[in-house]
Formats: C-alpha cells, structure tokens, sequence
C-alpha cells in the first residue's frame, strides 16, 4: 500500500488523476474481482484496457504501414 500511495502521489503529481481505494472500494468498482488478498487499490480515471494480442497486431500493422519490415522467428 506505500507504493502504491506513492506511485498515486507522482502521478497526480505530473497532472494524471490516479487515486488509492480502499478494498470495499474496489470490491464495488470491480464485483467480479477475487479481492481476499489485496489491502486496496490504485487507479488513474483516464486509464484504458487493451487486448496484448490485439494491440500487438495493431502496432506492427502501423508499422508496416509506415514501411518497416518484420522478420518473425529469427534468432
């Protein structure tokens, strides 16, 4: 929980919105989430969730698009 006090305070620090919730808190933001070893939370507001797989894609596809060249399975 210090750090994650402390990661809150930089952020908010540099303008990002993040703030520490207690675990009832959490428990009601996110229902489904097994909270029996957690103490809390912290959170930014402007945060997004994005798919690894699909995010992946999408970045070698702007890459290609930008005229890079991708070799897979080379050692």
């Amino acid at each position: 929980m210090v750090q994650l006090r402390r990661t809150a305070a930089v952020a908010r620090a540099h303008g990002v919105a993040c703030d520490v919730v207690s675990l009832a808190q959490a428990a009601e933001m996110y229902p489904i989430m097994q909270t029996n070893d957690l103490k809390g939370q912290s959170g930014c507001r402007e945060d997004g969730k994005a798919n690894p797989a699909d995010l992946t894609l999408a970045l070698a596809k702007g890459a290609r698009n930008g005229g890079v060249r991708i070799f897979e399975a080379c050692a």
